[in-house]
């Protein structure tokens, strides 16, 4: 695991992967799948309000980890690779900057943290969060 207090993971919609980026912009990495531990679920305002506005999608949603796990690919490759969650406890979380200004959970209600949170890209080339929440 690596300590990323101030990086930021985002699905990048030209790349179709997910980018690793510290808070100051620069990305670090792009990634299929990454494991984020505590992370919180940030929308930034501006962001949003410009997406409603516009009605173009930008960069403003984020998770954000205390820390990441780099080599998430083995959860997602290796059966016998062993969760530190309960996988039948983990929730899909989704953001539509068209339906909620805030990340939600699989009732529709907003999401602003979890104990971990794991992203990959699916079958049919989409993002998916799955979290463990206490």
């Amino acid at each position: 695991m690596e300590n990323q207090m101030k990086t930021e993971i985002y699905y990048n919609l030209h790349k179709h992967v997910f980018s690793v980026r510290k808070r100051n912009g620069k990305v670090q990495w792009h990634t299929n799948s990454i494991i984020a531990h505590k992370p919180v679920f940030a929308v930034q305002p501006a962001g949003w309000a410009k997406t409603q506005d516009e009605q173009v999608k930008n960069v403003h949603a984020f998770v954000r980890p205390q820390e990441v796990e780099v080599d998430a690919d083995l959860w997602f490759q290796d059966p016998d690779y062993a969760l530190p969650y309960d996988v039948a406890r983990l929730e899909r979380v989704r953001y539509n900057p068209y339906h909620a200004n805030t990340f939600v959970d699989e009732h529709d209600e907003p999401i602003y943290h979890a104990e971990v949170a794991y992203l990959y890209i699916d079958k049919q080339n989409k993002p998916v969060i799955k979290v463990f929440r206490t």
